[in-house]
């Protein structure tokens, strides 16, 4: 019997491409729909200096235009179901950004938080390369017109 780490079952967390090849157009829209958050995260954090709650606030903000959009000129159900990705994986940024930032907000009041300072900045580190890569990622593989789907994030915004 093979060991586990022989089995060649370990991917099932990896991320998967879903659906059919987009055409040139909808592969556009896909590479929008993944990275509409960049500027919308550079123009909060522009405006206002708590860049942890503005990234939580306004992450989300990009891919939910790019599904509107979407909605509004009747796209194709795969790109929708990129822009419905998108959203769904800003959301898991935001809400890990906002636990991050309220955790960083206790950091200071009792002697005891202090000890929370070294694990809430691993976990800033791992939350951003996290997003980046599969951001950058989801944004290659609708260029080549491969959908994507996200591994392991929360799914609040049913696919259309």
């Amino acid at each position: 019997m093979p060991r586990w780490w022989e089995r060649g079952d370990l991917r099932r967390s990896q991320p998967r491409p879903v659906g059919r090849r987009l055409e040139l157009g909808e592969q556009v829209f896909g590479v929008v729909a993944h990275l509409s958050s960049l500027p919308i995260i550079g123009l909060g954090m522009l405006l206002v200096g708590r860049p942890v709650i503005w990234l939580a606030a306004t992450l989300p903000l990009g891919p939910l235009l790019v599904l509107v959009l979407a909605l509004g000129r009747r796209a194709p159900r795969e790109v929708r179901t990129q822009a419905t990705e998108a959203l769904n994986f800003s959301l898991t940024i935001a809400l890990a950004a906002l636990v991050i930032g309220l955790g960083l907000s206790l950091v200071g009041r009792a002697e005891w938080s202090l000890l929370l300072l070294p694990v809430l900045l691993l976990a800033v580190l791992v939350v951003f390369v996290n997003w980046l890569v599969l951001l950058t990622l989801a944004a290659i593989e609708a260029g080549r017109g491969v959908p994507f789907a996200y591994p392991a994030i929360l799914r609040p915004v049913p696919a259309p």
